[in-house]
């Protein structure tokens, strides 16, 4: 008896012995799969929706975003962005969005807020100037007011990214007579608080991925499982190569972010989703939003978008497309731009990109793949809670 004759008489009876079928090699019956994705888009499309309006009519879950707010969110989503701010005002703001931004201590009773990111391209010497910082990874206040003055309107010569001045109605910035555009935010909005975003997204990903694992697609997930049920000295190479190839795929997803960034003029370091999650962390929510980004979710999004979508398109190259394409787009819908969905969107789609190609390399097991992507997230939720 060769080998892979063996293997084949291993893997029956494991079936056997715990009185499963295995499934087939092609699945002729998709209805469980287009049931899954119908599900899914029902929960996180409608019921979220739901449950999220109804959050935000309670007094106690919601959180009320003044001008300030939205001057610091506008400096959080674009790295071409100076805001200006009263410096004793800031510092009121400053536990909920200094793992995002950095200031300079004071300009003439301002703090000019700016991305770390904005420091780490500005280096570069352009016409004379090393634009805003001083070499020590901190803006200069006499290179701020080149900024201010209207004499140069681009970061550095290597990513030309236009100057955008913004300062709140409630605190107008001292500019007279500066050519310098400022744009003014007189707007106010209204949020979840982070306890309440975790426990929607709890919420959500409890109702979401127990009847995806457990009902829908049980005898998928109950048979990949069982697969490496004796052969463990399988699964764990298998899950750190795909780890491996995730942290390869971030490089370049983040590589060929920072180009489209560059060509459109804009660079959003921190994608509106990131955002969310980062803040919820901070809250009294971190065990809950824990258990959905590292657990449930994982579980949910591999089951619809590797699983259910492989399964339905028979062409392996076709289906790696449509997940991926998929699985970035469900992670952009609370982008407010589209130069953001460009930009951040690149490294969401590429991350499904390589979950796809980690599920076809070991033959469409789900089991790996689905515990590489909760490794992932958590690392990404570790040191989003220790950079805090």
């Amino acid at each position: 008896m060769n080998e892979e004759q063996k293997d084949i008489n291993e893997f029956d009876e494991l079936f056997k012995a715990n009185d499963i079928k295995p499934k087939p090699e092609e699945h002729k019956n998709v209805t469980p799969y287009f049931l899954a994705i119908m599900y899914y888009l029902l929960i996180m499309l409608v019921v979220s929706t739901i449950i999220g309006v109804v959050f935000l009519s309670v007094p106690d879950f919601r959180k009320d975003l003044d001008q300030n707010d939205l001057l610091i969110r506008e400096v959080i989503s674009d790295a071409s962005v100076i805001a200006l701010l009263p410096t004793d005002v800031y510092q009121t703001y400053a536990s909920d969005y200094e793992s995002h931004i950095s200031y300079l201590g004071d300009y003439h009773g301002f703090s000019p807020l700016y991305q770390d990111y904005a420091v780490l391209i500005s280096v570069e010497n352009y016409e004379g100037y090393a634009y805003l910082t001083n070499g020590m990874d901190q803006l200069d206040v006499t290179r701020l007011e080149i900024i201010l003055s209207g004499t140069k309107t681009t970061w550095d010569s290597l990513q030309r990214f236009d100057i955008k001045v913004f300062e709140s109605s409630l605190h107008p910035i001292p500019l007279a007579g500066s050519p310098v555009e400022v744009n003014t935010i007189t707007d106010t909005s209204i949020d979840l608080s982070g306890l309440a975003s975790a426990l929607w997204n709890f919420t959500v990903y409890l109702a979401l991925t127990p009847i995806l694992a457990l009902v829908i697609l049980k005898r998928d997930i109950t048979a990949d499982l069982l697969v490496y049920k004796k052969r463990w000295n399988e699964f764990i190479p298998a899950v750190l190569i795909g780890y491996a190839l995730v942290l390869a795929g971030n490089f370049v997803a983040n590589f060929a972010s920072s180009l489209i960034g560059s060509f459109l003029g804009h660079m959003s370091t921190t994608a509106a989703n990131q955002l969310s999650i980062e803040q919820t962390l901070q809250s009294n929510g971190v065990v809950l939003m824990f258990l959905s980004a590292v657990i449930l979710g994982p579980i949910a999004e591999e089951l619809v978008f590797r699983r259910s979508i492989f399964s339905i398109i028979k062409n392996d190259i076709a289906a790696l497309i449509v997940s991926a394409l998929a699985f970035g787009s469900i992670h952009l819908l609370n982008e407010s731009s589209l130069t953001g969905v460009l930009v951040n969107g690149v490294v969401y789609i590429f991350l499904g990109f390589v979950f796809g190609y980690i599920y076809i390399r070991n033959k469409k097991n789900i089991a790996v793949v689905i515990t590489v992507h909760m490794i992932s997230n958590l690392v990404s939720v570790l040191m989003a809670i220790l950079l805090i």
